[in-house]
């Protein structure tokens, strides 16, 4: 989708944490279906670039997501929110910010913040990613699930 961009959030949402960087399950699927969609998918996070790319490189050479994620664009940041007039180029009206935590969300950013559940302990039954990929799939068709 022309003009889209998914701006991702890591710790608590793709994966359990930087220091145990448990992939949250059907990642790969999620982020292949994000980049299926032509959307600019961009990484805001606060974890720093240097440890995000160590964690994207491990998540790709497990097997759990795709190439592309290592050189992924990552959107520097500064609190107290993840502000969508960061992602350089990008229409915050055309962004979707996809993240676990209230807090890191601006106020006047709320209709464009998708809320996924905090990925801890949860075991392979998580399907947190597959029902955030339809929300975002039904959100940018404007029409649902029937395309």
């Amino acid at each position: 989708m022309k003009n889209l961009t998914i701006a991702l959030d890591l710790e608590g949402t793709l994966i359990q944490d930087h220091r145990e960087p448990r992939p949250r399950p059907g990642l790969h699927r999620f982020l292949d279906e994000l980049h299926d969609l032509g959307a600019r998918i961009v990484m805001m996070t606060t974890v720093e670039e240097a440890i995000f790319r160590v964690v994207a490189k491990g998540l790709v050479n497990l097997g759990a997501a795709p190439a592309w994620l290592e050189d992924v664009e990552y959107v520097s940041w500064e609190r107290p929110c993840k502000d969508l007039s960061f992602i350089v180029g990008a229409d915050p009206q055309s962004c979707w910010l996809v993240d676990d935590y209230e807090g890191y969300v601006c106020v006047h950013q709320k209709d464009r913040w998708i809320q996924i559940e905090t990925f801890f302990a949860q075991g392979e039954e998580d399907r947190e990613l597959e029902r955030v990929a339809l929300e975002i799939l039904q959100k940018v068709s404007g029409h649902g699930l029937n395309q």
